[in-house]
């Protein structure tokens, strides 16, 4: 199967998401909120929308 999917906080930096898509090989990153109890996934970023 696929790897879990890179998460990046909501405050991460262009430069911080750019390296977690690389890192995690899926063009894709979750994006999460630390300040909820569940870290809940407020949305999703991926490398065409970095890189266009």
């Amino acid at each position: 199967g696929l790897p879990p999917a890179p998460q990046v906080a909501l405050e991460a930096s262009l430069r911080e998401i750019a390296e977690a898509i690389t890192r995690g090989g899926l063009g894709c990153a979750l994006v999460t909120d630390p300040d909820t109890a569940a870290n809940t996934v407020t949305g999703l970023i991926t490398d065409g929308d970095l890189r266009r």
